[in-house]
C-alpha cells in the first residue's frame, strides 16, 4: 500500500486519481497518506475525488484540519468547495473551523455557498456563536433549502433545526 500511496506524487493526474480511488474508504491509512490526499485538493482535475475520499474519514489530526482549512481561502472557488466537502464527514470540527465554513455562506460563488450550507447542515451540533456573524446568509440559505426539503427551525438558546430526518442542535455558550 505504501507503493500505491507514493504514486500520489506522480505527475500524471489520472494516476493520482486512480490512487485516491484505491485508497478511498480504507481504515488503515497513515497520516502521511491522508496528507497526500489533502494535497490533491489543489488539483483541478481530481480535487472532487480527493474531497470524497477525505469525507469518509471521521477524524483528522489538528495539522490535517489546518491544511484543509487553509484551502477555504483559496482564490480558486473549486478548491474552496472541495475543502468544505472534505470536512463534511469529520465528527468534531472545532468551533473556529465551523465559523470559517459559515463565512463561506457569503462567498461570491453559488457552488461554494451551497457546499457551505451542506457542510453546516451535516453537523449534529451547530454553535450559535460561530453562526451569529453569518446568521443572515444562513437564514437565506435555509429559506432556499426549504423549497426542496422540509425544514423546521426552533430558534432559542437551546434551539434546533430539523431537516428531513436530521436533527441539528443549536447551542450557545452562556
Amino acid at each position: 500500500m505504501q507503493n500505491t500511496a507514493a504514486q500520489l506524487n506522480n505527475e500524471d493526474w489520472s494516476v493520482r486519481l486512480g490512487v485516491i480511488k484505491a485508497l478511498q474508504g480504507r481504515a488503515d491509512l497513515t497520516e502521511e497518506m491522508l496528507q497526500g490526499i489533502i494535497a490533491q485538493l489543489d488539483d483541478g482535475f481530481i480535487h472532487r475525488a480527493a474531497a470524497k475520499a477525505l469525507r469518509s474519514w471521521a477524524h483528522f489530526s489538528e495539522e490535517m484540519l489546518q491544511n484543509i482549512a487553509a484551502r477555504l481561502e483559496n482564490k480558486d472557488w473549486s478548491v474552496r468547495r472541495a475543502a468544505i466537502e472534505a470536512l463534511q464527514g469529520h465528527v468534531d470540527l472545532p468551533e473556529e473551523l465551523q465559523q470559517r465554513i459559515a463565512a463561506r455562506l457569503e462567498d461570491k460563488v453559488v457552488y461554494v455557498r451551497m457546499a457551505a450550507m451542506e457542510g453546516l447542515m451535516n453537523r449534529a451540533r451547530l454553535p450559535l456563536d460561530a453562526l451569529s456573524p453569518y446568521i443572515k446568509p444562513f437564514y437565506e440559505a435555509l429559506r432556499r433549502k426549504s423549497f426542496t426539503e422540509h425544514l423546521f427551525w426552533h430558534p432559542s438558546d437551546s434551539g434546533f433545526i430539523r431537516a428531513g430526518l436530521r436533527h441539528i442542535s443549536l447551542s450557545s455558550r452562556q
